[in-house]
């Protein structure tokens, strides 16, 4: 009996020392919570610091104070209990807490984003306009370099078509110079599809010209396609501006000279008839620069098929420029047989055959008053 009453004795007296040893131990932190936060903006999560469980000890005396002199002390003692590294919690809670957006920064640092890229792109996205569409770029599967972007693509007019670009598989140059510029782009979608789209890298700055242009459907399609690539670097850009984009970058594909394809297409598509001038641009028995003269010419006159059937008849070239005067004739057809009348001079058919009498003087027409001095033997 007596030895159980001292062995209760001893149990409580050890209670008593335990409990006094803590008492002893939380008037301790108390104390020190007390001197260290006495001067910080909000003392009281200063001092809730150093009583928390889930902070490490050692670092309290110099972070606690830290959080309590921050811009959101409560966003920065949230940081350091969590259960983040101590050293991104030294290196970064506090600037978490005084960025523009401290808790998805606090988000940020918890995430599984690389500790060495916490603290610069933690804090990055924190002070972007878009801070949580930063995170996602940040925890998005892409190599490192490419997350250097992701404060850039926050800011951007298009955060999410950004990081689908840096999540691609494009060489990582592209992504550096380009992914930005298609966000910023007036077809985000469309240009990150040009990006991905196979053609050589270095036409995919051309993408993002494309995506601004008028018809960036038409001028991507073109940049795609097997043609010479010249015409990659600028006139698929000057197609997609002209009145039928698709008809200028359609041009391109036929089988004609090169050295005049860019400009002649450029002015088929702005024709009466784009149809019609990149067909006759394939018409033979011809040298190029007068096709491309004839041809360009006739898609502007009010019947551009019979003016193209004028030029191919087997007549005089210095004759051909007048096949242009005919489709504003009277009789059209009239004037293009009477262009065939070998019985008739050079002269006389250049001054006679697209007369209109109600138009225009007799002997003159309007078109070969302009080239009178320009036959071609």
């Amino acid at each position: 009996m007596g030895s159980t009453i001292a062995g209760s004795m001893t149990k409580s007296a050890l209670v008593i020392v335990a409990a006094a040893l803590c008492l002893h131990s939380a008037i301790a932190v108390c104390f020190l919570a007390r001197k260290e936060c006495e001067n910080t903006s909000d003392k009281y999560l200063c001092e809730s610091c150093f009583q928390s469980e889930s902070i490490d000890s050692k670092i309290k005396p110099l972070l606690c104070p830290d959080c309590g002199n921050s811009n959101s002390a409560y966003d920065c003692v949230s940081c350091l209990n969590s259960d983040i590294s101590a050293w991104v919690k030294g290196k970064s809670c506090q600037s978490c807490a005084n960025g523009k957006g401290p808790s998805a920064c606090v988000s940020c640092l918890s995430s599984d984003v690389e500790d060495d890229l916490k603290d610069d792109l933690c804090i990055a996205c924190s002070n972007s306009t878009n801070q949580w569409k930063c995170n996602e770029c940040l925890t998005a599967s892409m190599d490192k370099d490419s997350k250097y972007k992701c404060p850039a693509c926050a800011n951007s007019k298009n955060p999410s078509s950004c990081t689908s670009c840096l999540t691609s598989t494009l060489n990582v140059g592209v992504k550096a110079d380009l992914c930005l510029k298609c966000a910023d782009s007036n077809d985000p979608v469309r240009c990150n599809e040009c990006l991905a789209s196979g053609i050589d890298d270095k036409f995919k700055p051309e993408c993002v010209d494309c995506a601004n242009s008028a018809s960036a459907a038409a001028c991507i399609g073109c940049l795609t396609y097997a043609i010479n690539e010249e015409y990659k670097t600028n006139t698929c850009l000057m197609c997609a501006e002209t009145n039928q984009p698709w008809k200028c970058t359609s041009c391109l594909t036929q089988s004609f000279e090169d050295e005049i394809k860019a400009n002649t297409c450029i002015e088929c598509a702005n024709g009466n008839d784009p149809d019609f001038c990149n067909t006759c641009m394939t018409f033979s028995g011809m040298d190029p620069d007068q096709r491309k003269t004839l041809c360009t010419g006739c898609v502007n006159t009010p019947d551009p098929w019979k003016c193209g059937e004028c030029i191919t008849y087997d007549i005089p070239k210095e004759l051909k420029w007048v096949c242009q005067d005919c489709p504003s004739a009277t009789d059209p057809e009239k004037c293009n047989m009477c262009l065939t009348n070998g019985f008739r001079s050079h002269e006389w058919r250049k001054a006679n055959c697209a007369v209109d009498e109600f138009k225009r003087p007799v002997g003159r027409s309007r078109f070969t008053q302009k080239h009178a001095t320009s036959s071609v033997a």
